[in-house]
């Protein structure tokens, strides 16, 4: 069964609720904030299939997603089982992604003519039932080197402030 990568903008909008929040968040509940790391354009969103067998794992695409950056930053995600998205009746295709690693661009996907409300329904199921993470930007530079070293990445198409850090 596959596993599905979404970049955050913010890992703890999608953390459980604090004692302050308790009073309005339920468990099961979504943050209002955290819809803007789901936002969509033309009603898709991006997000990324892990395949181990084929060497696409979860640090290749955020090393990937990484890269593309302008600045080295550190990169908040989530990883969640795909019976979600059957489950919510969400639509998806396959299509290459525009990372500058092509072997992570090939495991790319659209989830298509989303709604508001699947949308919504997509991100609580994820803050509930995924797994949220963060790479310090150290942890970052370590993924995008390890993506350069072993040919995922060229180091000519970094930004030049990503680029300093990586090329020695």
């Amino acid at each position: 069964m596959p596993w599905w990568v979404r970049k955050l903008g913010s890992k703890t909008l999608w953390d459980d609720p604090t004692p302050e929040e308790a009073d309005w968040l339920g468990p099961g509940d979504l943050r209002a904030d955290a819809l803007r790391d789901l936002e969509t354009e033309q009603n898709t969103l991006s997000i990324f299939e892990v395949d181990e067998q084929s060497g696409i794992s979860e640090s290749r695409i955020l090393a990937a997603l990484a890269a593309n950056c302008n600045n080295l930053a550190k990169a908040d995600f989530v990883v969640f089982d795909s019976p979600i998205i059957g489950e919510l009746g969400i639509v998806y295709e396959r299509i290459d992604g525009r990372t500058f690693d092509g072997g992570v661009n090939a495991r790319h996907v659209n989830l298509v003519k989303l709604t508001a409300g699947k949308l919504a329904a997509f991100g609580a199921r994820v803050r509930s039932d995924g797994d949220k993470k963060r790479y310090t930007k150290k942890d970052v530079l370590r993924l995008i080197r390890d993506s350069v070293s072993r040919g995922f990445i060229d180091p000519n198409q970094l930004a030049p402030d990503i680029r300093k850090y990586v090329v020695t």
